[in-house]
């Protein structure tokens, strides 16, 4: 493992002691105290945070299970049981996928050693064994730093797997956040703009602008797409926000008026996942605490843009306390996320509620 870069810096007493409420729960407004869930321990966070995801997609899964019609069991062949329409015991089920409560046609749920359904030429990618093309967008604007080293580690370890990987760095590369009406190739002159209107109008009749275009045939050609960047409770970083807003606009990934959304979006059959340093502990984000559960602020860009593009979502993998955590956390936060990657294509998705 390369060494680790960013060097531990001790906070002003007033940050230490600040960070140190939020955590103990005795940040307050006023007189109004906010109580917060045991911090899950470190290190160890990230991983922690993975298994509550797919605690959360195996008891969703069971809850929208329908009832079964008791039946006449089969006869059970020991060389085709693993295939067959039976499902496996509880105990030995591995998570689903989930059912997306839309106006989508529900579909019904495969064996867990089958694919995830979805467009016939999707289903093959979708358990993404062998080699793969892996396409990672680093939102980051220094590269010497943590997420520098996470990028180093994720690229090294996939092509020593053999795996095909395209790195954009939307910094280095001078990409530009800013929607604009040459977006969609529409004049300046042209009247009232709608910039939505017009990019699905754009990316039907592939009119978009050369930058989004490029930024979109990584994204057809990858069957894993991996987010870096830099957690903040306020959202995404301004980049990647604008990289959301101008290349998965409407029409590409998704398009509402033909109902190619979620399961049957256009990106249906890849994966993608988000990779986040942040520089408060993953136990500081739970339901009674001050800045309340991480889903939340997760739920917007992992739901309503990835999943709605087709996308199946891998957990998060969230870097915790990375920087006043000083070279231990660091390190144990690096050998996290290398033992995943060892493993990362083919991890099953999450399920949303």
């Amino acid at each position: 493992m390369s060494d680790v870069r960013d060097k531990k810096q001790d906070p002003s007493p007033k940050v230490k002691e600040l960070m140190t409420g939020f955590e103990s729960g005795k940040v307050g407004n006023g007189t109004a105290k906010y109580s917060v869930e045991k911090p899950i321990a470190r290190p160890g966070g990230a991983k922690k945070l993975a298994k509550e995801f797919e605690k959360k997609s195996e008891s969703s899964d069971a809850e929208r299970k329908p009832p079964q019609t008791p039946t006449s069991p089969a006869p059970k062949n020991p060389l085709t049981s693993a295939t067959s329409d039976e499902k496996p015991p509880a105990t030995a089920q591995a998570p689903e996928q989930e059912v997306v409560q839309t106006q989508v046609t529900q579909t019904q749920q495969p064996p867990a050693s089958e694919a995830k359904p979805g467009p016939p030429e999707a289903t093959a990618n979708s358990t993404l064994s062998g080699t793969k093309y892996v396409h990672i967008v680093y939102a980051d604007m220094e590269r010497q730093g943590f997420n520098g080293q996470v990028l180093d580690n994720t690229v090294s370890a996939l092509k020593a797997q053999g795996h095909t990987v395209n790195v954009s760095d939307l910094y280095r590369s001078k990409f530009m956040p800013l929607p604009t009406r040459q977006d969609a190739g529409v004049a300046d002159n042209a009247g009232n703009f709608l910039y939505e209107e017009s990019m699905l109008i754009a990316n039907l009749n592939n009119k978009v602008s050369a930058d989004i275009r490029a930024e979109q045939e990584q994204l057809k050609k990858a069957d894993l797409v991996i987010f870096i960047f830099r957690f903040l409770p306020s959202g995404v970083p301004a980049m990647l926000q604008g990289y959301i807003n101008r290349v998965l606009s409407e029409g590409f990934g998704a398009d509402f008026t033909s109902k190619a959304i979620f399961d049957q979006g256009k990106l249906a059959g890849k994966k993608a996942m988000l990779c986040m340093s942040c520089l408060l502990n993953v136990g500081s984000f739970s339901k009674t605490s001050a800045f309340g559960e991480l889903d939340g602020y997760l739920r917007p860009i992992q739901y309503g843009t990835l999943r709605y593009s087709g996308f199946d979502v891998l957990a998060p993998q969230f870097n915790d306390d990375y920087f006043y955590g000083g070279d231990t956390q660091q390190k144990a936060l690096l050998d996290t996320w290398d033992k995943r990657l060892t493993n990362l294509i083919n991890e099953k998705p999450i399920a949303f509620v």
